[in-house]
């Protein structure tokens, strides 16, 4: 009888052993699909977030106030059979790349090398044959004496935005930009003081009158100017205080347009007409007075581009220049 009990207990043991071991297994194996499960589900969550990033700096770099679409026909780049419009960026990507951070939730900040990689393929700097014949008259004479003053040692950048930033509260303020605010109305960039009074010699774009003939047009032309340090960093301080104004207005529409065509319905459009510089028409055989001379016949290109809900259409109209 003793026998019989201690050989039913050795085997209830055995059992109780054998079951803890198959429970112990099955939790391990529970253990391993979750594991397993959170990988793949993370691997999901950080490859579904690179893509928004990588879309999300793509719409950046694409604004128009970012870089600007060249409009020419053959200005196209093609990579992997995609054929795609260039586009040239109007400021440097290490200060665009702060700009995105700057208005970005953190976690789709990027460090400027990430930020890099994911730029477009036809999102590139401009080439020597990349000529802005649309440029600003205010923004270029800020950026001709910033550079100028960079050049010399008084001014650490040159970069348009982050000297405005410097001298206002806040730039997306309108109060700061339109220079009303108690607080920075009368702030000035803070620069290093030239140690000489020597001639400074810089560059401004300027209208000016001209008369041919007892006729009087005005003019615009390039013009080299000189003056000492001081007097560039005041000429300076004045034209940047009054482009702050300018800068908020550019912006502020740039972002509103946009925001315009991205919540455009059904029954709206939005209509962006503008002219093109006039063409000269040219024949296949010409004689020599009329290639040299005043006869050439122009035409004028209207072009437009209509954004709806269902998508994007452009047109062209010609016209003949008299």
């Amino acid at each position: 009888m003793n026998r019989m009990k201690r050989e039913m207990e050795a085997a209830r043991q055995e059992t109780e052993r054998f079951r803890k071991r198959l429970e112990r297994l099955r939790q391990n194996r529970a253990m391993s699909q979750e594991k397993v499960k959170f990988k793949t589900q993370g691997k999901r969550v950080a490859k579904k977030l690179a893509l928004e990033r990588k879309e999300t700096v793509v719409e950046f770099l694409c604004r128009d106030e970012n870089s600007r679409l060249l409009p020419g026909k053959k200005y196209t780049v093609t990579k992997n059979k995609n054929k795609q419009q260039r586009r040239v960026l109007v400021k440097p990507l290490a200060e665009l790349h702060i700009s995105y951070n700057s208005e970005m939730e953190r976690q789709r900040m990027l460090s400027y090398r990430q930020f890099v990689r994911y730029c477009p393929f036809y999102v590139t700097r401009p080439k020597a044959s990349d000529r802005n014949t649309c440029a600003c008259m205010d923004h270029e004479n800020v950026k001709l004496l910033s550079e100028k003053l960079q050049q010399k040692g008084l001014l650490k950048t040159s970069s348009v935005s982050e000297l405005l930033s410097a001298i206002v509260c806040n730039p997306d303020n309108m109060a700061c930009m339109y220079r009303i605010c108690a607080k920075c109305c009368y702030n000035e960039v803070e620069v290093s003081q030239p140690q000489t009074e020597e001639t400074v010699v810089w560059s401004q774009w300027v209208r000016k009158p001209v008369t041919e003939e007892q006729r009087t047009f005005m003019n615009f032309v390039k013009e080299t100017q000189n003056g000492t340090s001081s007097e560039m960093l005041e000429l300076f301080n004045r034209k940047l205080d009054g482009l702050a104004k300018h800068h908020f207005n550019w912006l502020h529409q740039a972002k509103e347009c946009r925001a315009l065509k991205d919540s455009l319905k059904d029954d709206e459009i939005v209509v962006h007409v503008d002219f093109a510089e006039n063409f000269g028409c040219k024949l296949n055989r010409e004689v020599q007075a009329f290639h040299f001379g005043g006869n050439r016949r122009q035409a004028t290109v209207h072009s437009c581009v209509a954004y709806s809900s269902d998508g994007v259409q452009s047109f062209a109209t010609i016209s003949t220049d008299f």
